[in-house]
């Protein structure tokens, strides 16, 4: 795995963070010039606040600072029926048009209408959209769980109490993407 991100091992210590173990992982950096992402990698928002990722395991927190991941899918999410850790309804949008009026040449009823499912041909006029729902999902897809927040005192019951802080998200994110499409060759 490559990224410039810093991970380091976060154990609760009365209320106040601490970092216990502090490990770098050396890796090259590359950026999306230097790599065909064959448009598989999706953009996080610039999220540039550190992430955190609990364990059960010391060792599994000690794997992770050291590049090892494991990946888990929407489907095996989806299924676990404790709400705080799935969500049946995971990678699923809905979208609502509400009441839309427009012709074609507008690009933003255009657009709004695309949302919600419909096309509209340039030329059309006076169209209109009544409600108009739209649910589109992904069916599938191979996922990292994180949170944003550092709090054991509510997570590590549930998601265990060894935790890696993921300093550079986007950097780990795109680090973690290059791997993976490599092992896929």
């Amino acid at each position: 795995m490559s990224t410039n991100s810093q991970l380091k091992r976060k154990k609760k210590k009365g209320k106040e963070k601490t970092s216990n173990l502090k490990k770098s992982l050396e890796l090259k950096k590359q950026s999306k010039k230097q790599y065909n992402f064959n448009k598989k990698l999706y953009h996080l928002d610039d999220h540039t606040e550190s992430i955190y990722r609990f364990f059960s395991e010391e060792w599994e927190a000690d794997a992770l600072v050291q590049g090892k991941v494991w990946l888990s899918t929407l489907n095996k999410c989806r299924a676990y029926e404790d709400a705080e850790q799935g969500d049946k309804d995971e990678a699923h949008l809905t979208y609502n048009s509400g009441y839309l009026v427009g012709d074609g040449d507008d690009r933003d009823f255009v657009r709004q209408a695309k949302q919600a499912g419909v096309k509209i041909s340039s030329g059309s006029i006076n169209c209109g959209i009544i409600d108009c729902v739209r649910t589109t999902s992904i069916e599938d897809a191979y996922v990292l769980c994180t949170t944003l927040e550092f709090s054991p005192e509510k997570l590590s019951e549930k998601f265990g109490k060894y935790c890696v802080e993921i300093t550079d998200p986007i950097g780990f994110f795109h680090a973690v993407s290059i791997s993976f499409e490599k092992k896929l060759q």
